[in-house]
C-alpha cells in the first residue's frame, strides 16, 4: 500500500539535490544569516529534518578525520592495518534506526564512521606507498646553502585539517534544538573476505529538546 504523502514531503523533498546541496553548505558554514535561517525553518517543517541535519553534521566529521589520516605518513609495512569504527544513530520518538558507512579511499576495506570507538581488524592491508626519487645534490662550500641542521621545505609536514571537537558538534545540535545520549556497545559485522568481527561502537541517540507547532 502506498503511502499518502504528507504536505511537507510534497513542498520540499530533503533527498533531492537542492537539499543536500545546502544541508553541505550549512555544514561548512557557507550560508548567511538569512540563508541559515531559511533552511533551518524549512528542515524544521519537513518530517526527517533534523535527523538529515545530525547525519550530515557526523558524516562532515567522518570525512574531515578520514582527509587528516590521509595526510599522515603511512608506515612502509605490508602487515599493517587500519583502525575503524562504527557509529549508530537513533531517533527515539520516531523509532528510526540507522548506521553510517563510510567507505574511502582504494586501499580500505571498510572504514566506518566513529565517534572516538575504534578496533583494529588484521587481513585490512594497505598497499605501500612510494616515494618518488629525489636527484642528489652535489655538495656545496656556498654559505648560502642550507646544512643538514637547518630545517627546509620539505622538513615540514603540512598541517592538518581542522577537526570538529565533540563539544562543537554538541553545541550545534544544542542551537538546532536537539541534544545527544550515547551508549557503548558492540556490533558484529562481515568484512569483505567473509570473515567476521566484533566492533566496539557508541549509540548515538539525538534527542529533541522541545517539540515546537506550526
Amino acid at each position: 500500500m502506498s503511502r499518502t504523502p504528507k504536505q511537507s514531503d510534497r513542498t520540499w523533498n530533503l533527498d533531492d539535490d537542492i537539499g543536500q546541496a545546502k544541508l553541505g553548505r550549512l555544514v561548512d558554514g557557507e550560508l548567511d544569516s538569512k540563508q541559515r535561517r531559511d533552511l533551518l525553518d524549512r528542515i524544521r517543517q519537513h518530517p526527517e529534518g533534523w535527523k538529515k541535519c545530525a547525519l550530515a553534521f557526523l558524516e562532515d566529521q567522518a570525512w574531515r578525520q578520514d582527509l587528516s589520516d590521509s595526510m599522515t605518513s603511512i608506515p612502509h609495512t605490508s602487515d599493517e592495518s587500519k583502525s575503524v569504527g562504527l557509529a549508530v544513530v537513533e531517533s527515539s520518538h520516531e523509532g528510526w534506526h540507522t548506521s553510517i558507512v563510510v567507505r574511502r579511499f582504494a586501499w580500505a576495506a571498510v572504514v566506518l564512521v566513529a565517534f572516538g570507538s575504534g578496533v583494529f581488524l588484521r587481513g585490512l592491508r594497505m598497499a605501500d606507498t612510494h616515494s618518488p626519487p629525489v636527484a642528489a645534490v652535489p655538495p656545496t662550500d656556498s654559505r648560502d646553502e642550507p646544512t643538514d641542521s637547518e630545517p627546509t621545505r620539505d622538513d615540514v609536514s603540512p598541517p592538518a585539517p581542522r577537526q570538529l571537537t565533540q563539544a562543537e558538534v554538541d553545541r550545534v545540535l544544542s542551537r538546532l534544538g536537539h541534544r545527544m545520549q550515547r551508549r557503548a556497545g558492540y556490533v558484529s559485522i562481515t568484512l569483505d573476505d567473509g570473515r567476521d568481527a566484533v566492533v566496539p561502537v557508541e549509540e548515538i541517540e539525538i534527542v529533541p529538546v522541545y517539540n515546537p507547532t506550526y
